[in-house]
């Protein structure tokens, strides 16, 4: 923990503003407040034990450029938030640049400030930037972090469709230790995808195929993974395919250990509005992610996905490109069993689906958070 006093003299009068934001795999309700006439910032961490103070860094410049960049903090702890406060000398309202998150703005009588936050998986050096900045611009930055998430935990997801090679973007932070998962269905007889890569070196393995049909149309689906090996802000990745249209969805899973294909299960099913795949064979670790998809015959359908599962990509009722829908969801579960998934579909079609898990070792590590109170005086 770290505590703060007359060592950052920022003023902001203007600030009142509570609001819960994530931390790793917790919530901080965070609460800020201007001094009025004591001119003075105080910070808050009221939620209990659920975020910790890493870096803080404030200025202040006379006839700053426009934009305004703040100095900047370098990170020791992950899975934190970074928040930036600015307060021009100035007759415009500022506005605080993305990736920041707005959490308050203000512009009464002659005070001006503006306040954000951005999440960030890794350790780095990060700033902020702040426009219309006036004759002059006091800022303070700092980070916020938590525990670090849960194995298993879904990052983010994305798909796209193309004919031959076609790209996804993973738009989001991924780290080091992190897994992705992509699933790739191509049409029978059309071509197969031959290699999955990225922009940033990974290295993609197939781990299985399933070949089905959705009534007269066939799919092959396969399911290649990855780790990641660095920090990167974005991910491009590329199935490979010299010819035919393929459908291309990838998931992003926080690790702290491995992250092992295990259990499968398809299934060419007849038209109904009930579709289901399973069961696999029983699982050979208690935690485990499972991973369902499905792609009906039908380019007009919509796809629900069913509890206990959670919807991660979901191109329906029309698919832009191709006409075919598809779509995925997943969970992680507790216990060793054999596991089955369904979606229901708005109307009856056959459809093609798999079902794949995935065995995850590790744990987050202790959190070591305390309750802080930061006053700038």
């Amino acid at each position: 923990m770290k505590q703060a006093r007359d060592c950052h003299t920022q003023v902001f009068p203007w600030l009142s503003v509570t609001v819960g934001v994530p931390v790793g795999a917790n919530t901080a309700t965070l609460t800020f407040s201007g001094g009025g006439a004591a001119n003075f910032l105080s910070i808050t961490e009221v939620s209990g034990s659920n975020g910790t103070i890493d870096q803080i860094a404030s200025g202040h410049q006379t006839s700053p450029s426009t934009p305004y960049n703040s100095g900047s903090i370098t990170t020791t702890q992950p899975n934190a938030l970074v928040f930036a406060m600015f307060q021009p000398d100035g007759t415009s309202s500022p506005n605080i640049a993305s990736p920041y998150i707005l959490l308050s703005h203000t512009n009464t009588g002659n005070l001006y400030g503006v306040s954000g936050y951005t999440p960030e998986r890794a350790t780095g050096t990060y700033n902020a930037q702040v426009d219309t900045p006036g004759s002059d611009v006091g800022y303070i930055i700092f980070n916020l972090y938590g525990t670090a998430d849960t194995p298993g935990t879904i990052i983010q997801s994305a798909s796209n469709s193309g004919v031959g090679n076609t790209n996804v973007t993973l738009s989001g932070q991924v780290i080091n230790g992190d897994y992705i998962v992509v699933i790739a269905d191509s049409i029978l007889g059309q071509g197969t995808v031959t290699l999955v890569d990225d922009n940033h070196g990974n290295t993609y393995t197939m781990v299985d195929s399933f070949t089905e049909l959705a009534g007269a149309q066939g799919h092959i689906i396969q399911v290649w993974v990855a780790p990641v090996t660095s920090n990167q802000n974005s991910l491009v990745i590329t199935a490979h395919s010299t010819s035919g249209f393929l459908l291309v969805s990838a998931l992003d899973y926080a690790t702290s250990g491995t992250f092992v294909y295990d259990q499968h299960a398809s299934a060419s099913n007849a038209g109904s509005t009930s579709q289901s795949v399973g069961p696999t064979g029983t699982t050979t670790a208690t935690d485990e992610v499972l991973i369902a998809y499905i792609a009906p015959q039908s380019g007009s359908v919509t796809i629900t996905p069913n509890a206990p599962y959670t919807g991660r990509v979901n191109v329906s009722p029309t698919e832009p490109n191709f006409g075919s829908t598809y779509a995925v969801e997943d969970q992680v579960v507790s216990s060793s069993s054999a596991y089955s998934a369904t979606f229901t579909l708005s109307a009856s079609f056959p459809s093609a689906m798999a079902l794949v898990t995935f065995k995850i070792t590790g744990t987050p590590p202790p959190s070591t958070a305390k309750p802080v109170i930061i006053i700038f005086q």
